[in-house]
């Protein structure tokens, strides 16, 4: 089986790396000085819930991307700015998500990502597995923002 590759697809690869790379440097380049006051709360975190907001990310947004994983990989066509997404799930092993760290900008970047995954489904008619992909990735980044807020509240009692 020959597999075709078309140029444009190369060159929607090549952009796609380019933006991960500009945003994982954008990430790393310095800290973000009290990114819990820039954050908008949209919930004040009690001590009660510090640790279910913590326990959000391996036992929700784990399953849940591992699961969308599947569900990119089984459908043709595939969204291209799903990549993206998928590779801002690593970035929390490299940045500061602290108090004093990036938590606001790893949320941005994220929550961007998952626009544009589901605009991309939206405007190219993938089909709808795609679309609860694009869906899922939205409630990924909200269990991060939320155990981001608890982190950073946990930090500053």
């Amino acid at each position: 089986m020959k597999i075709q590759i078309g140029i444009r697809s190369i060159l929607v690869l090549v952009a796609m790396f380019a933006v991960i790379c500009a945003t994982y440097s954008w990430l790393l380049s310095k800290t973000g000085y009290d990114a819990f006051a820039k954050m908008p709360p949209l919930f004040v975190p009690s001590i009660r819930m510090m640790e279910p907001g913590i326990l959000l990310i391996p036992f929700v947004c784990l399953p849940l991307v591992l699961a969308m994983i599947g569900l990119v990989m089984r459908a043709s066509p595939r969204p291209y700015t799903i990549l993206v997404f998928f590779a801002f799930q690593f970035a929390v092993f490299m940045i500061d998500i602290s108090l004093w760290g990036n938590g606001i900008r790893l949320i941005c970047v994220m929550l961007l990502s998952s626009l544009t995954v589901i605009l991309e489904v939206a405007y190219r008619d993938l089909p709808k597995g795609q679309l609860v992909a694009g869906v899922a990735s939205l409630l990924v980044t909200g269990a991060w923002y939320i155990a981001t807020i608890c982190v950073c509240a946990s930090a500053s009692v």
